[in-house]
């Protein structure tokens, strides 16, 4: 499958939880640099891989806000469009990013997962984080000006989970975790999750 079909699987998902959440007592925005900068700011900002550049870049890209006396929380909609592999795989910055937010001011995001394949929603609050049986990091970050940064990261927030390095990684090209097929099938809808607020 190509890149672009995988984009648009995607594009649909989010539309499907932005419009969910809209009509269901949130407002659903938008605060992702790319939707807000100008070009210039968001060329300088792609090719930068200091901390601070990359916090801007991988931090949550939405915010639901209650119409009542709801909680406003973070969201991020993530896919799996594969028919081989049942395990859900997520970008391991922004899960630090989200991690270290909720222990240090208790600011939660919702994971929104469908397996397309599978046809099946799963989600999670990042302050009910699911097993990660593995870290896999591209062997091209280990020669990153930051890699000393990023290892050093992923120890303090994953101190017993393996880390492997792979030389044959598609996608993006940025580390991420697996969370193992067995608890992706246990996990709650993320539908249910938000009603449950």
């Amino acid at each position: 499958m190509s890149f672009q079909a995988r984009q648009a699987m995607h594009d649909q998902f989010y539309e499907f939880v932005r419009s969910y959440l809209n009509d269901n007592g949130y407002e659903a925005v938008s605060s992702t640099y790319h939707e807000h900068w100008g070009t210039m700011a968001q060329r300088l900002i792609k090719d930068k891989y200091d901390p601070t550049s990359l916090y801007v870049r991988f931090r949550a890209d939405n915010v639901a806000i209650s119409h009542d006396s709801k909680r406003t929380f973070q969201w991020d909609a993530k896919t799996n469009q594969s028919p081989q592999y049942e395990n859900m795989s997520l970008e391991l910055l922004p899960l630090i990013i989200h991690k270290v937010i909720w222990e240090q001011l208790a600011v939660d995001t919702l994971y929104c997962y469908y397996d397309f394949t599978r046809k099946k929603h799963s989600g999670f609050w990042m302050h009910n984080l699911p097993l990660i049986s593995r870290i896999i990091v591209p062997s091209d970050r280990q020669k990153s000006p930051h890699s000393e940064w990023l290892k050093a990261l992923i120890e303090k927030q994953f101190p017993n989970i393996p880390m492997t390095f792979s030389y044959s990684v598609k996608g993006s090209g940025t580390p991420f975790v697996l969370i193992p097929a067995e608890t992706v099938k246990h996990l709650p809808d993320w539908k249910d999750l938000v009603k449950e607020q």
